[in-house]
């Protein structure tokens, strides 16, 4: 017949199309053939302006990566499993409110996650899924999720519906704590990290217990629990949390640091050196705040240390704004430079080694950190009521950005001087408030435009 038309159901993502035509007695006489591009109707809302033409290439390949990845749920990836993760959903949530202030792509990843809890506290790794698998870690990484929707969104009502999951997650690892050495011990379940260059003997490292990474974690969220307790008033356990961080991070350091070596180990016999728990011994203050910013400059400079991928320097990145290491943003933005831009790909790839998903929404951090780390711009509290503002420029001399936000657009257009000094202006929308931290010293901003000098 004449003008049919196939057409398959599923979104498909591709780099070539070839047609494969044998015909018959009739002549075959295609009148076109095209694509149609899927994706969540959400707007890109936020603009980071500068010079740095690898800054606008990393942005425009993050942002593409983010917005193809978003349809009826969050894509772990485009192509190769198109799956709703727990760890990939956490960068891609974080990438989407800079970029495009949503969050209902965020709240229903919370929901659905939550429904798929299972009797022993944790949930599953990928939902919504028939098969069963978690990972504990990602059961924490939801708690930091609700966190991240607490100080963006604010809604107390939606929030509470987690406690009762958050109980049973604490219940869990409260059970797997080493009575030895006081860290998170060994786990049936696979305790995933990252990826690694040695997957095999990572991954019996991790699972073997006692890993300075998972307990840390563990520390990370129950302080981030702590200010969601507060928030909801509940004060006792939110001082029972910080108490209990606190003695996690004890143990790490009493185990698995090396005054010697002055980082940390993952595991206590001192064989894996890592950066990942140095990390996340930035973030959950297992290290003073005096020596942070050197512990990052060192971990980075020092090639004997497994290397954190994609993945894990989201929380690198957050590491450099908390340790005010802004000064080496480049060299952790370097792998998207001499592994995605140099080698001309056009989305976020999933990991360093054996590459098999080319659109992977949690290599998307970079598009949150020019933001967070060069601007400088975060909720300073729940609900982003108020903003701290707290610029780094790395290599930079000037930031200029647009960011979204609840309430309207956070402008801003700073420049620091040879001598430091800083001056320019940020744009606060109507009934936001907040500081600017610059060299020591605390600036309050108002609603409206404020010049800074």
């Amino acid at each position: 017949g004449k003008e049919r038309l196939y057409k398959p159901l599923w979104m498909r993502a591709f780099r070539f199309i070839e047609l494969a035509i044998e015909t018959k007695e009739e002549p075959l006489i295609i009148n076109d053939y095209y694509n149609i591009a899927v994706s969540a109707p959400v707007e890109k809302k936020s603009n980071f302006y500068t010079s740095n033409t690898l800054y606008n290439q990393v942005m425009d390949v993050c942002w593409r990566t983010a917005s193809i990845c978003l349809q009826d749920n969050l894509v772990s990836d485009a192509y190769y499993e198109q799956m709703q993760y727990v760890g990939d959903s956490k960068v891609h949530t974080e990438t989407l409110i800079a970029l495009t202030g949503d969050s209902l792509f965020l709240k229903n990843a919370l929901v659905q996650f939550n429904q798929s809890r299972l009797p022993d506290g944790n949930i599953l790794s990928c939902y919504p899924l028939k098969a069963t698998f978690m990972h504990p870690t990602f059961t924490l990484i939801h708690i930091d999720m609700i966190y991240e929707y607490m100080m963006n969104f604010g809604n107390k009502q939606f929030i509470r519906q987690f406690l009762p999951g958050i109980f049973s997650t604490l219940f869990w690892f409260e059970n797997h704590i080493d009575s030895k050495t006081g860290m998170v011990g060994y786990s049936n379940e696979y305790l995933f990290v990252d990826w690694f260059k040695k997957e095999t003997q990572r991954a019996k490292i991790i699972n073997s217990g006692n890993a300075a990474v998972v307990t840390l974690h563990y520390a990370f969220t129950l302080k981030n629990l702590a200010k969601i307790y507060d928030y909801l008033g509940m004060y006792e356990e939110s001082a029972r949390s910080l108490r209990r961080a606190d003695e996690l991070t004890k143990a790490v350091n009493n185990n698995c640091y090396d005054p010697k070596r002055k980082y940390f180990f993952d595991d206590i016999n001192k064989t894996h050196a890592d950066q990942r728990p140095n990390i996340m011994a930035v973030l959950t203050d297992a290290v003073p705040k005096e020596e942070q910013k050197n512990l990052i400059e060192r971990i980075l400079n020092d090639t004997t240390l497994d290397e954190a991928t994609y993945y894990y320097r989201y929380y690198y990145f957050l590491a450099l704004r908390k340790a005010g290491a802004g000064n080496m943003f480049d060299k952790v933005l370097k792998p998207w430079d001499d592994k995605v831009i140099k080698m001309g790909l056009t989305t976020t790839p999933e990991r360093f080694y054996d590459q098999r998903s080319d659109a992977h929404p949690w290599s998307t951090a970079p598009a949150f950190a020019f933001f967070h780390v060069l601007c400088g711009i975060a909720p300073a509290s729940p609900g982003f009521k108020t903003v701290e503002i707290a610029p780094q420029f790395g290599s930079l001399n000037e930031v200029k950005a647009d960011m979204v936000h609840p309430k309207g657009m956070i402008k801003m257009s700073v420049k620091k001087d040879a001598k430091g000094n800083l001056s320019g202006e940020i744009s606060l929308p109507t009934e936001l408030s907040g500081i600017l931290k610059w060299r020591g010293s605390e600036i309050l901003l108002k609603e409206g435009v404020n010049k800074i000098n």
